[in-house]
């Protein structure tokens, strides 16, 4: 309902608060979890995601029509982006999730796969993996603001998705919000699902499943809300090829970073796999599994789901072994058993693709 304001949700249950990461201040102190060790603050993670009583559930959050022309945008590059595994420098676009290297790694016309596959057109299904990191899954961008609403407008070349993906979760954002009533949670706030009627920026299928004419400019709205620092997290598509984002506020207002991305040195947890990773059935971007697991023990988590592409292969290894992750998640079971059961051992063993310090050989 216009007017109504993320203050005036319900209040949060016994359980929810008692199972609800502490107050964040901008400075971003990290809750327990992040103290604790790294598997069982993934435990802990994954378990708040698969419980019932979800922190971030849909509530009213008082949308409103198109951004009115005197908005004052501000580029989402400048809040620095979140959720990548590598310097943004090493990155060919801003909004993709390998770097730009890898591209001459797992497409290379000449280097046959540096494992057997049991299936034939190794070397194309390799290359496939470069063209799905081209997609934005997982990455966002964290601001702060007082702004009573807040504008979101994105340029995406929207593939259209498949019966897998819904529109919004396909080519949507997804945007979250923390203040003085949530108990350092995050709670949804609204996504572009919310935003039908916005002219020049429908989700609606009819826009779509237009064909051709390059990419395509979407907007939403969040407001109207009461006047109150909060801090917001802005997910953005889960597939597509993403060009631009950008946040807009009324005259007077500011968006401010919350805090910087982190940098590539430090810990992170990296989930590594297909379809349901990249965001396939997910109805909202911040719904993807590996984005509840970061709001939730708010550390960074990097998503590389790959649809029907986590197959293990050794080139892949290769990359994750550049990265700094505390913990790798390996969530790849593939519909083609034989082709990951030949690829996984030597993945796995292949003593030059893994930082020593971050590897436990722990599989059965």
């Amino acid at each position: 309902t216009a007017g109504a304001a993320l203050t005036q949700r319900r209040p949060p249950s016994a359980t929810e608060r008692s199972a609800a990461p502490p107050a964040a201040a901008s400075s971003h102190t990290e809750p327990p979890a992040a103290a604790m060790a790294p598997v069982a603050a993934l435990a802990l993670a994954l378990g708040r995601v698969l419980a019932p009583a979800f922190l971030d559930q849909a509530v009213p959050s008082g949308v409103t029509g198109p951004p009115p022309n005197s908005t004052v945008w501000t580029d989402a590059l400048t809040l620095g982006v979140q959720g990548r595994g590598w310097p943004a420098s090493a990155m060919g676009s801003p909004y993709t999730r390998l770097p730009s290297h890898a591209q001459d790694t797992l497409c290379s016309k000449t280097a046959p796969c540096a494992a057997p596959c049991a299936e034939q057109q190794c070397e194309q299904r390799r290359c496939a993996v470069w063209g799905l990191s081209q997609s934005s899954t997982g990455l966002h961008v964290q601001f702060s603001s007082s702004a009573p609403s807040v504008h979101v407008r994105w340029t995406m070349e929207a593939d259209n998705g498949d019966w897998l993906w819904a529109f919004n979760g396909h080519s949507g954002i997804d945007l979250y919000a923390q203040d003085s009533n949530t108990s350092g949670a995050w709670r949804w706030a609204t996504s572009s699902g919310n935003n039908a009627g916005n002219a020049g920026g429908s989700l609606a299928a009819s826009a779509l499943l237009q064909q051709g004419g390059g990419p395509k400019v979407f907007t939403a709205t969040l407001g109207v809300m009461t006047a109150e620092q909060r801090n917001f997290t802005l997910y953005f598509p889960s597939r597509g090829v993403l060009h631009k984002v950008e946040l807009g506020v009324a005259p007077g207002q500011t968006l401010a970073p919350l805090h910087p991305p982190a940098p590539p040195e430090q810990k992170q947890v990296v989930v590594y796999g297909t379809s349901i990773l990249h965001g396939a059935a997910a109805g909202r971007a911040g719904m993807v599994y590996s984005s509840q697991m970061q709001r939730y023990i708010q550390r960074p988590v990097v998503n590389l789901g790959f649809s029907g592409h986590g197959l293990m292969q050794q080139e892949v290894g290769d990359l994750l072994g550049e990265m700094h992750a505390e913990i790798f998640v390996l969530d790849c079971e593939c519909a083609s058993s034989n082709e990951c059961g030949a690829l996984t051992r030597p993945m796995l063993t292949c003593g030059h693709c893994w930082r020593q310090t971050t590897w436990t050989r722990t599989c059965t």
